[in-house]
């Protein structure tokens, strides 16, 4: 309960200092928690981090065919090809993090799940800056 309760009022607090990337992460973090021994990743986190990266990439189609028809700002090109850097690397994580559940490889799933989550933050984060929300709200 003081865990919550200490998240919410850190995510109020950055919310105030204007650290809307680093809240973007944060909330990342929050939604899907860290995977550790003690909270290993099952195939229900497993189904959780897929649907979030497809949210993700809905978002970032959507982004790209707004740019493309000029209904953004026009250095939403731009913006695109840095978030693009991250979301390269999310298949290999994701292909790897299904084959390490499915043997129940929990040392490395927990290894490439907060990888994983990291990731799925900064990307979140990027599209922020370019002013677009990337399922957030998960």
């Amino acid at each position: 309960m003081h865990r919550i309760a200490l998240s919410l009022v850190l995510v109020a607090s950055l919310a105030l200092a204007g650290c809307g990337p680093q809240l973007q992460a944060l909330q990342t973090a929050v939604k899907f928690g860290t995977a550790s021994i003690a909270n290993p990743v099952t195939k229900e986190r497993l189904r959780t981090i897929e649907d979030a990266v497809t949210v993700l990439f809905v978002g970032l189609n959507t982004w790209r065919d707004l740019c493309e028809a000029g209904a953004i700002n026009e250095t939403c090109k731009q913006q695109i090809r840095t978030v693009q850097i991250y979301t390269i690397q999310v298949k290999p994580y994701l292909f790897q993090l299904r084959r390490f559940v499915r043997q129940n490889d929990q040392v490395n799933a927990v290894v490439v799940f907060n990888q994983l989550t990291d990731l799925i933050g900064t990307i979140r984060a990027k599209g922020a800056e370019g002013g677009q929300n990337l399922g957030g709200g998960l």
